[in-house]
């Protein structure tokens, strides 16, 4: 009979400290992931997503957007037109107006928080930001003679929670 109460015993004790070396591990960070269209002939798209510092984002688009009323010369992946050679080879579309991000590729992929603008491209991966998620074209004409065609389809990874808080 001591025997089973010792056993007994050390199966309580085993159990107990299992129990609390679970509570010590960091749970892993809740991951949302979703696929987001980004229309070229739309300044903003809104991802649906609101950001919190802690949250790790990383975006990974693919994709052509048309710049210039759907000239197929003027298609562009997420990266853009190369804004050194954008003037002499558009000068037309150059002219219609200002990109909303002037030293970023040209029709590339943008995202903006809160009015803080940021140049996206094919992949970028980021934290720290607060606000509602959008995505768009660094572009400013979508109407008219040098409007955009095509789009851009962007997989947004949000993991939340997963970057420690400062003290």
């Amino acid at each position: 009979m001591k025997i089973l109460r010792i056993a007994f015993i050390l199966v309580l004790v085993s159990l107990v400290l299992i129990a609390a070396q679970d509570k010590k591990k960091p749970k892993p960070p809740k991951v949302e992931q979703k696929v987001v269209v980004v229309p070229g002939n739309q300044a903003w798209t809104d991802t649906g997503l609101t950001l919190r510092p802690q949250d790790r984002v990383t975006i990974t688009a693919s994709g052509k957007v048309c710049f210039n009323s759907g000239y197929t010369d003027s298609c562009v992946g997420p990266e853009g037109w190369d804004r050194q050679n954008y003037q002499s080879d558009w000068p037309g579309d150059y002219l219609q107006c200002d990109d909303p991000l002037p030293s970023v590729n040209h029709a590339a992929l943008i995202g903006g928080i809160e009015n803080n603008n940021f140049f996206v491209g094919k992949d970028i991966t980021f934290h720290g930001k607060r606000g509602q998620l959008f995505l768009g074209i660094n572009d400013c004409s979508f109407t008219g003679n040098c409007s955009n065609t095509g789009e851009f389809s962007a997989v947004i990874k949000v993991e939340r929670n997963a970057v420690p808080t400062e003290n």
